[in-house]
């Protein structure tokens, strides 16, 4: 196999664009960084689905709060109700306690990110009406990671004059963020500008009319526009006749000046939002105890046309309704409620605005006010620069990507913050490098593909030869094959060589194959039976040139001589072809010994067990038809067998015979040979059919002569008649000798007893 991978072109492209402007609430930092809410009794909203959920924390205020994420993946970091502050765990931080805000200040404490400085924040507090502005510092590296506040950094006086109750911070133009509040007693908004070197104390104050003389604007908050380009502030429950309404600025995120002040609304109004897309202003209006949600058209910055806009939306809940603006809808809570509304198509007029009720079910109670933003500054015209570094035409191997040095911060795509970056896939990677908040993105373009492919071994193909199909897994890519077709595979019927060239994302490989046909395939023959244990059977494998054997026993030959049972197998291989068969060969021996013919003694019980033969799985069958290995035999008779297995049979006779041993007999012990035919004559009664031979009876009276003697050849037939002499013998008892030879064996007998002759 011959392979080659190369890269097509391999090019470098710089150029630079100016990033049109996104408002700051929809960049993904803000909405990370922003994506929990934790406001009233033990109660938040978690946006991490991409929904709003309920969860519950270890919150307790009334009106002001701040809920700080992580800007990289959204996680809680902390919160705060102006007078101390909770860890993700929702426990509180061990040097919050005693912050200086009031936790009935409607906008009382605010959390800012120090720039490039990840992890601190400013978290400025508000005392109550007509107290000071403080703010304390809080580093997520203290107490083991969970946050805590900076020793020494801590309730630090930033404003001793008196304020009102709206505090909120705002992007702004240069690097920086304007922290906003507004006097309790006169017409003044004062902007505090941090930037990376820190807190300003000067702040820059813009005179803002209509709030006359001292308790002129009590409560109330303040919004700023997405945009940056209006500032709404509200007042509700002013001690100064006139007072409360709504007053709308245009403001300048560049200097920090609020300007054109124009009075928009005069019933008592406690909090306001702006549309996603700067079109609308919402607010809660509330006269004669009634509280109403309107929405006023602030595309025109004119009084007299903004104030006629106003449109009645629905009662509200409350007086206690705030509102707070996130992706594209605005969401609605009421002091004492277990819900949120939502406003789901604010920047539609009047009730195309479609205001839901009850959208967001809360697990506990809601207070008067939902979480102040969290804001970074707000960047500027960003130098983007796209590089396609390299082309990668093979396995992908760790890239390393870094950004150029004396930036003071950088974040990747995917949240890494730092300079070096180690990637293992292709795409287009970037990251944000950081400077005097003119931030850069470099783009690192890693193209290229993965077409490295094998059309597989290229010396044997292991079957005899057909059509062999070689494919390459590269979808989309171009394919050029040796005889010109194009097609992302080539069936080859014949020997020989052939190749492809695969060109994909500008990248170019090729691979070569040459084939061989080697037909390996086995048999030995079927599973085979033998009748005779005595006989031999020879296995042939199949062995093509240049092809190795190995059979089970180790032997390497191409045959083999089988003389035991036993599974065969034989295995024929050439380089990494193989092809192997296996049979089962069985000597089968049913040859049957029931044992010699039998005789047996006439007395004796006959118990003879005759057993066959037969292997396993072997069929027996007795002359009875029974086919158990053994039979048990207790008669006389011809007796055989038949044993069968894979179509071999043995088969035995055996003859069992009775014979006469012994003899059985008995001699009576009284005649009468009185004529009448009956016991006339005296001798023994030998069992029927037993052999006798040398009978002999002899007789003696009381003296001891001899009355009777059978001749010479008698038969055990003959015996005394009772006559002596010619004359009957006398009655009385006689003495007898009896002996003869009984059986097929010749037993000898001899007896001797008594008879009584009677008359």
């Amino acid at each position: 196999m011959i392979k080659t991978t190369t890269a097509l072109s391999v090019f470098i492209l710089f150029f630079c664009i100016r990033l049109s402007a996104q408002y700051y609430n929809q960049l993904p930092q803000f909405l990370r960084v922003n994506g929990i809410w934790v406001f009233g009794s033990g109660t938040g909203v978690s946006f991490s689905t991409g929904r709003p959920v309920s969860m519950n924390t270890a919150f307790s205020g009334l009106e002001g709060c701040a809920a700080v994420s992580s800007p990289v993946t959204g996680d809680l970091l902390f919160y705060s109700n102006s007078r101390m502050c909770w860890d993700r765990n929702h426990t509180p931080m061990p040097g919050s306690n005693g912050l200086k805000g009031n936790i009935s200040t409607t906008q009382g404490v605010c959390a800012v990110p120090v720039a490039d400085t990840p992890g601190r924040y400013y978290l400025f507090t508000l005392g109550p009406e007509g107290d000071s502005l403080h703010y304390s510092m809080v580093d997520m590296s203290l107490n083991g990671g969970l946050g805590d506040i900076v020793p020494g950094r801590k309730n630090i006086l930033l404003d001793i004059g008196l304020l009102s109750e709206s505090m909120i911070a705002v992007p702004g133009e240069n690097c920086d963020v304007w922290l906003l509040v507004h006097a309790f007693d006169r017409s003044e908004l004062r902007a505090y500008r941090i930037t990376r070197s820190g807190l300003d104390p000067n702040p820059v104050v813009s005179a803002t009319g209509y709030l006359p003389g001292r308790w002129g604007n009590r409560q109330g908050s303040m919004k700023v526009s997405p945009d940056r380009m209006m500032l709404a502030v509200s007042c509700s429950k002013s001690l100064v006749s006139g007072a409360n309404g709504i007053i709308l600025y245009r403001f300048n995120p560049g200097t920090g000046q609020a300007s054109a002040p124009m009075k928009i609304e005069r019933q008592s109004v406690y909090d306001i939002c702006f549309s996603p897309d700067n079109s609308k202003l919402y607010g809660c209006g509330y006269e004669s105890f009634v509280a109403s949600v309107y929405q006023y058209n602030v595309s025109v910055y004119d009084s007299a046309t903004i104030t006629n806009s106003r449109t009645y939306i629905r009662s509200a809940r409350n007086e206690g309704t705030s509102f707070r603006l996130y992706r594209d809808s605005i969401y609605v809570t009421s002091s004492g409620l277990g819900f949120l509304d939502r406003i789901n198509r604010p920047n539609l007029p009047g009730n195309a605005c479609n205001y839901q009720l009850s959208a967001v079910a809360l697990t506990t109670y809601t207070s008067y006010n939902l979480p102040n933003d969290v804001v970074y500054p707000y960047p500027p015209d960003t130098l983007f620069v796209k590089t396609l570094d390299t082309m990668i035409c093979e396995a992908m191997p760790p890239v390393t990507l870094t950004a150029l040095p004396g930036f003071s911060a950088y974040e990747w795509e995917n949240g890494d913050t730092g300079r070096i970056r180690t990637i293992t896939e292709r795409g287009v990677y970037y990251v944000i490098s950081k400077d005097d908040c003119r931030p850069r993105i470099d783009s690192f373009v890693i193209g290229g593909a993965d077409i490295t492919f094998s059309l597989g071994n290229d010396t044997l193909i292991c079957a005899a030869p057909y059509p062999v199909t070689f494919s390459v897994p590269l979808p989309g890519a171009a394919y050029t094959w040796q005889d010109g077709s194009v097609d992302s595979f080539y069936t080859a019927t014949d020997e020989g060589e052939y190749w492809v060239v695969a060109e994909l994302a500008g990248c170019r490989s090729a691979d070569t194959i040459r084939l061989r046909f080697t037909d390996l395939s086995q048999d030995i023959g079927p599973d085979t039976a033998f009748c005779d244990r005595g006989a031999a059977w020879e296995l042939h494998a199949h062995v093509p040139p240049r092809s190795v054997v190995l059979w089970q026993d180790g032997s390497t030959a191409g045959t083999l001589a089988v003389t035991t049972s036993g599974r065969y197998w034989v295995t024929v291989s050439e380089e990494y072809c193989a092809s192997s068969d296996t049979a089962d060969i069985r000597f089968i021996s049913l040859q049957q010994d029931l044992g010699q013919d039998t005789i047996i003694c006439m007395e004796t019980q006959i118990q003879l067990n005759l057993e066959a033969n037969v292997p396993p799985g072997a069929m027996v069958l007795w002359d009875n038809s029974t086919d158990d290995p053994v039979r048990r035999v207790s008669d006389s008779g011809a007796y055989w067998v038949v044993v069968s297995d894979y179509g071999c049979t043995g088969a035995d006779t055996i003859r069992v015979s009775l014979e006469f041993c012994d003899c059985v007999f008995t001699a009576p012990s009284a005649f009468s040979p009185n004529g009448d035919g009956r016991n006339d004559t005296f001798r023994p009664v030998i069992q029927p059919g037993c052999p006798v031979s040398g009978y002999q009876l002899q007789v003696y009276n009381r003296w001891g002569h001899l009355v009777y003697q059978t001749p010479p050849g008698a038969a055990h037939s003959d015996g005394w008649d009772g006559m002596y002499r010619g004359l009957p013998a006398e009655v009385g008892t006689y003495m007898y000798v009896l002996e003869f030879e009984a059986g097929t064996r010749g037993q000898r007998h001899r007896h001797k007893g008594d008879v009584t002759l009677i008359r």
